[in-house]
């Protein structure tokens, strides 16, 4: 905590000299515009209304669609590397999870609930996979940072991403841009966009990605994985019948058929170490090497690939009840299926392939809020909403080469080599909220408070196939032996002790809140002051196991932060600075870990780690120092840790003994120590044409996959070099751009995964590089 009391007196000491250096030039002055030199101000819909960034007392990063355009920003991993403190991990189902300032939520459940949630337009995508191709085509970006339950809802304990989409146009316009890219690429991305009457506009956007595949495998020659075949749409209607009444519809969808990424076998870890035939072990050997287009996968029937599709459709309506009074109703409906093999071992063998992860998603969202936005001393929000997720998983697991199909248990009967997992979910959840400012002077008062009622049930089973020798007989922890068929569960209740479907539910419900003061003593300074809770709902897992121990519900987590910060322009919006500290206690944090299984030794469960606390601080910076060029840094520090929890202790590399060990005092898994990041652009003339040269440069701290901070499972530090050259002609009507990420192809990784006889770590991209043509009319 001293830390965090050295940052947080620096942060007020540098608004008091920012106060006294730049009070008398801002009363006198009106900001000027981008044309004479300063920064361009963003708009943002932090607080579900359109204000600039500038005045928003919150810590929000914010990237244009210029930006996103230049920098190749196309999914969400690109995303995490323009964002500091934004993380993204690849898992071996291929669900991607995403943390935020240390909060996140690592499971590969399909049904997985994050802790940072991303918005279209303020309709929810409320699982991460839904989120895979919604990045084209947009406005711009808004990543809010902190608990942003009051307005946002349940599962943005760690922030919300609100995408906005670029909207239909009152003058006829459109584009496509043409990239071709290492490794064959081809993308596509075009709009056209304009009025249909004197009260209707659209537009339509499509993206389409297709290529070869990137990564090698070590043990078949000519063998390769990765290769994009992506399409995404998107059709947007503005309607304005009346002066008062206002109708957005944005229905859009996708098809996602890039091949799954594949990881590098690390470390082979006996699940079992007795009756392995010696022959088997050659199929286990560790490949794991620098170069980040090697790994290794099976082909054939169960080869890595995707055929993944999401709908939606979203109707947005905002009536004026009055001049001064909103009444606004948000309506969406997404349909997410996903069949794929994943497979996620880094072998070219059947350690623990995920040959099949198929389910489907259907969200159903409606909210009412009646909103009054453009009182100067008085503003408030009222409203309500419902939202009704179902969810089925099916994972075929083959472990056919490992271990524990060669040795017996202590029942003395051969484990199974193919089991099944499946499960249906279903949730419900209630919302009422409020939000009110009142500005007196220089101060705004902020709250808020939002009550949600979350309920979930699911049915999990675990079963094994056709002639499989688990299905001739099994013997309980009794010594009763049972008899199976193919589509029997054996999971075994730790209360009846008999094997069979579980059936399990949550039932809860929490208070978010959020309580602020802003001053703004003068036009270009912001400080502002935030305490907020937030929760995240409970999990109920999909996964396979032989007691229903691993099986068993995370109850819901919360976090309360407490931040301070600052908004600050000088030398006429030439230089623009944030800066924002934070502490957040976490309570019950929903992790992945394992717990101890009677056959299998350690198998994966959902566990809530009691307590633990995170502190950190951010800096972001940007300037134009002269009229051509603009400049950026930012840093983000996190520094967490686990309080009190148990875990797997070091032991399980070479026992099955049931050896745990509290972890306190290590760090939350996921949370590098820093992120650092720069970027620049600079343009100039050349000849009619305007030439520009651009960079970004990231840099990402050491961090670790497990709670019990194995080394194995290390996640070494990296930095990542990006850079784009062309030229803009006809006054922007034409484009050439030459561009290049991961320069230096740095060899990094975004995981490390440990699970059945091993560990696995997925690679980073390696250099990319292309050039990119682009026309509007």
């Amino acid at each position: 905590m001293s830390q965090v009391r050295r940052i947080t007196t620096s942060v007020f000491a540098f608004i008091a000299s920012a106060s006294v250096a730049s009070y008398g030039h801002a009363q006198g002055n009106a900001p000027p515009s981008p044309a004479s030199g300063g920064l361009e101000e963003m708009t943002v819909t932090a607080n579900k209304r359109e204000e600039s960034l500038s005045k928003v007392g919150l810590t929000v990063t914010a990237l244009g669609g210029p930006q996103l355009e230049q920098r190749r920003v196309a999914t969400l991993q690109d995303l995490t590397a323009a964002v500091p403190g934004l993380i993204y991990t690849q898992t071996e189902t291929a669900t991607p999870v995403i943390t935020l300032r240390g909060i996140g939520f690592y499971d590969s459940s399909l049904a997985a609930l994050p802790a940072v949630t991303v918005y279209m337009d303020q309709a929810p995508l409320p699982f991460p996979v839904e989120a895979s191709l919604a990045l084209f085509d947009l406005e711009r970006v808004e990543v809010l940072k902190g608990p942003q339950g009051t307005l946002f809802g349940n599962n943005a304990t760690g922030g919300a991403i609100n995408y906005v989409a670029a909207k239909p146009t009152r003058d006829p316009e459109g584009g496509i841009s043409l990239t071709y890219g290492r490794f064959n690429t081809f993308d596509t991305d075009a709009y056209i966009s304009g009025p249909l009457n004197d009260q209707l506009a659209a537009r339509v956007a499509i993206k389409t990605s297709n290529g070869d595949g990137w990564q090698k495998s070590a043990t078949q020659p000519g063998v390769v994985n990765g290769a994009p075949d992506n399409f995404a749409g998107r059709f947007l209607l503005d309607w304005e019948p009346t002066n008062r009444l206002h109708v957005q519809i944005n229905v859009n969808g996708w098809r996602y058929g890039t091949e799954p990424e594949q990881g590098q076998f690390v470390a082979f870890i006996p699940s079992f170490t007795d009756g392995i035939p010696k022959g088997s072990l050659f199929k286990l050997i560790p490949n794991a090497n620098n170069n980040p287009q090697s790994a290794d996968w099976t082909t054939g029937q169960f080869s890595p690939k995707a055929d993944n599709t999401l709908f939606q459709a979203t109707v947005r309506v905002d009536y004026d009840v009055t001049d001064a009074i909103v009444l606004t109703s948000i309506t969406s409906y997404t349909d997410y299926s996903q069949r794929q093999s994943p497979i996620g071992t880094g072998l070219n063998a059947n350690r623990s392939n995920f040959y099949e992860d198929d389910g489907s998603i259907i969200n159903r969202f409606e909210e009412v809020r009646l909103s009054q936005n453009k009182d100067p001393v008085f503003r408030w929000t009222i409203g309500a909403n419902y939202e009704h997720d179902d969810m089925s998983e099916f994972q075929y697991l083959n472990a056919s080469d490992g271990t524990a199909y060669y040795t017996p248990d202590f029942f003395g009967v051969v484990h199974e080599q193919w089991s099944d997992a499946t499960s249906l979910q279903s949730a419900d959840t209630y919302a009422g909220f409020a939000n009110a400012e009142y500005t007196l002077g220089q101060l705004t008062f902020k709250g808020g408070l939002r009550y949600t009622e979350y309920d979930r049930s699911a049915e999990n089973c675990t079963y094994a196939i056709n002639n499989d020798p688990l299905n001739i007989i099994f013997q309980d922890i009794l010594g009763r032996p049972t008899p199976f068929n193919s589509s029997q569960c054996f999971s075994f209740s730790s209360i009846t002790f008999q094997p069979g479907q579980l059936f399990a539910s949550i039932s809860e419900h929490n208070l978010s809140w959020r309580a602020g003061l802003d001053w703004k003593p003068a036009d270009n300074i912001l400080a502002y002051a935030n305490v907020a809770k937030g929760y995240k709902g409970g999990s109920l897992p999909t996964l396979t196991g032989t007691t229903q121990t691993s099986f068993q519900a995370a109850k819901q987590e919360s976090v309360l932060t407490e931040e301070i910060g600052a908004k600050l322009q000088f030398f006429d919006r030439r230089l623009f600075v944030n800066v924002a500290a934070y502490h957040s206690g976490y309570d019950n944090k929903q992790i992945k870990s394992k717990l101890y299984d009677p056959v299998f030794a350690y198998l994966p469960a959902l566990v809530n780690v009691p307590k633990s606390v995170i502190n950190g601080a951010e800096l972001e910076i940007s300037a134009r120092p002269v009229e051509s060029l603009t400049v950026g840094a930012s840093a983000n520090f996190v520094d967490s840790e686990l309080k009190n929890t148990i875990g797997p202790n070091g032991a399980f590399l070479i026992s099955n003994a049931n050896s745990q060990v509290n972890a306190a005092g290590n760090p939350i898994p996921y949370s590098p120590k820093w992120s650092l990041a720069g970027n620049f652009n600079y343009d100039f003339p050349i000849g009619t044409a305007r030439g520009f040269f651009g960079g970004q440069v990231q840099y990402r701290s050491k961090t670790n996959a497990s709670i019990a901070a194995e080394p194995i499972e290390d996640i070494p530090s990296y930095y990542t070099i990006d850079l784009q050259a062309g030229a803009d002609f006809s006054d922007g009507k034409y484009r050439v751009m030459f561009w290049g990420k991961n320069l230096l192809n740095e060899f990094y990784i975004t995981n490390r995964n440990f699970s059945y006889d091993g560990v696995v770590q997925f690679p980073g991209m390696p250099l990319t590089y292309g050039v990119t043509l682009t026309a509007k009319f």
